[in-house]
């Protein structure tokens, strides 16, 4: 039995493969603009520090979606430069997801430990900067660090602030561990 394959079939093949690359790159897209942002509500207590992952998850999936562009002007244009585009940005994608891929294996994200540094370096402004105790504040809330919504919560409760809330001397120096857990899921 010989198999044949027409060219309808590798059509049909194209728009699929096609309609699934759109739909991945632009959920890549969303969920990464959508955690960059929510990181960015704490940027003041995380001094700026944002993983490399978000924009590089923005940039490959507006790739994946001009590629996804190119295709379908390609097919139904029949315009055989923009199959070649199309082939030329699907390559980049994948050299890139795959650098990223394979890094993020090697190399321990420099994210987190950042963001551990400038917990630790910004709880000691919490009683002196109103703007600091207000992002504290709001990352508990958020994440429910120590299963408390804030500060305040400790003291109504008259207990001690458990040891997995504390760094030595500083009270949200743990709460990093929420934000790891956000950023991996």
């Amino acid at each position: 039995m010989k198999l044949k394959l027409t060219q309808q079939f590798w059509f049909y093949v194209f728009i699929v493969l096609n309609c699934f690359l759109a739909v991945t790159s632009f959920i890549l897209f969303v969920l990464s603009v959508k955690a960059q942002d929510h990181l960015f509500q704490y940027k003041l207590i995380i001094q700026y520090n944002i993983p490399a992952i978000y924009p590089t998850g923005i940039f490959t999936g507006c790739l994946g979606l001009v590629a996804t562009c190119l295709g379908f002007i390609g097919i139904w244009k029949k315009i055989n430069i923009f199959y070649i585009l199309h082939v030329i940005c699907l390559t980049i994608e994948t050299i890139i997801n795959l650098c990223i891929a394979s890094l993020s294996v090697i190399i321990d994200d420099q994210f987190f430990i950042n963001a551990k540094e400038a917990l630790n370096t910004t709880i000691k402004y919490y009683y002196e900067k109103n703007e600091y105790g207000d992002e504290f504040d709001k990352l508990h809330m958020t994440f429910f660090c120590c299963g408390v919504n804030s500060y305040a919560d400790f003291r109504k409760a008259k207990l001690l602030i458990p040891y997995s809330c504390r760094i030595g001397q500083f009270v949200y120096a743990r709460c990093i561990h929420w934000c790891i857990n956000y950023q991996s899921s």
